[in-house]
């Protein structure tokens, strides 16, 4: 399975960082699934915040409260609540809101719903 995007390999990159070991094949295909059912696989369709998002976890980056323009996070949010079956971490979901606590990273990422905003700490 030869596919790649810049979320893609983020995901990819902390998924190994937290489980200590590369992705199996089966967790590749099941991620790329996901991709693919969102309509996310070109890099084009991929909400900018999301990358930042998941790239400020990877590189243990602070973010404080920043606002995203999308004009519908629908997409952004049933996206995120598929990943939560397959990339490791500790997943805290009250609706307003999606926090994931990644061990290995030691940094949290929340995604505030109901203001557009998110945070990395």
């Amino acid at each position: 399975m030869e596919t790649s995007n810049k979320l893609y390999d983020l995901l990819l990159n902390i998924t190994t960082v937290e489980n200590g070991q590369h992705p199996d094949v089966t967790f590749k295909r099941k991620l790329w699934e996901v991709f693919e059912y969102y309509v996310l696989t070109d890099e084009r369709q991929i909400p900018k915040w999301l990358v930042d998002f998941f790239g400020a976890v990877l590189e243990r980056r602070v973010i404080d409260h920043t606002e995203f323009i999308e004009t519908s996070a629908s997409k952004e949010f049933y996206f995120l609540h598929a990943l939560e079956d397959i990339l490791p971490g500790e997943w805290d979901d009250e609706g307003e809101f999606t926090s994931i606590y990644f061990p290995k990273h030691n940094i949290c990422a929340t995604v505030l719903w109901l203001g557009n905003t998110y945070t990395v700490t």
